[in-house]
């Protein structure tokens, strides 16, 4: 998941942040905000689902 994350933006994003959990948690943190979690949705995100939820996030700011 990090790995098509980091291929698709790249140095786009300042930090990356992997920080390991445990009974089943997976949540993705962007900016402070949640925009996944397994706990809530019941499933593993799929990786271009995450980059999906990241890119408005990311083409806003480059936008400035």
């Amino acid at each position: 998941m990090a790995e098509a994350v980091f291929t698709e933006f790249g140095l786009d994003i300042g930090s990356y942040t992997l920080i390991p959990g445990s009974g089943g948690v997976h949540d993705i943190w962007l900016d402070g905000d949640l925009v996944f979690s397994k706990k809530s949705i019941g499933r593993q995100p799929t990786p271009e689902e995450i980059i999906d939820l990241i890119r408005p996030r990311i083409d806003a700011a480059a936008r400035g």
